[in-house]
């Protein structure tokens, strides 16, 4: 899964963990960054495969250096 400014619903987090691969984006002044830091510390405790990215900007496409 590739997310952008936001991550998926929590109810899903747990089932979804161990089912597939995670790379999302934010930047530091989104919205949805605290949403991406406790998705990031989430997978991580499940030892998911997964990354996020934080670059220096707001609810944007990160920038294609970061993908």
């Amino acid at each position: 899964m590739i997310a952008c400014s936001a991550g998926f619903p929590a109810p899903g987090r747990r089932a979804l963990a161990g089912a597939l691969c995670f790379f999302g984006t934010a930047g530091t002044e989104d919205f949805n960054y605290s949403e991406l830091k406790q998705l990031d510390e989430e997978l991580a405790d499940r030892k998911a495969v997964q990354r996020v990215v934080i670059f220096d900007g707001s609810h944007e496409w990160a920038p294609g250096a970061h993908c």
